[in-house]
């Protein structure tokens, strides 16, 4: 038999080999599933109940609160006195806050921890503790040199001394003059209220009447 030339062998090994590639490169390549953009399964969790001690807690606390918002008033005056030191101190805060807030449109308000009354929003009398005695910041206009005369008493600091303002502190060691310091309140009082209500007021040094008079 006559042999198949060479040339013609070539030609037919080339095109089973174009063939084969148009196949396989018409079947679509396989893709790696991607777990990029799936989201992770969500786990819940159980609530826990309150238990019992819990819940009181809870309910004490909320009453506390509840109490503080209707009488914050009360509720700050007595963070002070609690905070007293153990002598005669709360004794004489009470006389002062009794003698301060017998005059008409008085407060008791606590900025910086200490006590300030007021009237119609401005304060006329600061009063402040220390361990081995009070503090009293007034208003004179009248008695301010014979109240600069005594060894206790000083100008207030802060510029507050060239308006007639004097600080005075008392151990508790000595005996407390209220008489005095309930007269240095009335004219302080008189020297920081509105002319509206000073006018009310009686003459200064006669006895007022108040609702703990009754």
């Amino acid at each position: 038999m006559a042999s198949t030339p060479r040339s013609v062998k070539s030609s037919i090994s080339k095109r089973k080999t174009a063939s084969q590639a148009s196949k396989t490169s018409a079947v679509p390549k396989r893709r790696k599933a991607s777990t990029a953009g799936k989201a992770k399964p969500k786990t819940t969790v159980g609530k826990l109940k309150p238990s019992s001690t819990q819940k009181q807690t809870s309910s004490t606390a909320t009453r506390a609160i509840s109490s503080s918002k209707s009488s914050p008033s009360k509720a700050k005056t007595a963070a002070v006195s609690k905070a007293l030191p153990e002598n005669n101190s709360k004794s004489r805060a009470d006389m002062i806050r009794k003698a301060a807030l017998s005059f008409p449109e008085t407060s008791e308000d606590f900025p910086w921890g200490h006590s300030a009354f007021k009237v119609k929003n401005k304060t006329f009398c600061w009063m402040s503790f220390a361990e081995n005695g009070m503090r009293l910041t007034l208003k004179l206009t009248e008695s301010r040199f014979h109240a600069l005369s005594m060894p206790s008493v000083e100008e207030s600091n802060y510029g507050l001394g060239k308006h007639g303002w004097v600080t005075a502190f008392f151990t508790y060691e000595k005996d407390f003059p209220i008489d005095m310091l309930k007269r240095w309140l009335d004219e302080s009082f008189r020297a920081v209220a509105p002319k509206a209500i000073s006018k009310l007021m009686p003459p200064m040094g006669t006895k007022r009447r108040s609702s703990s008079d009754e």
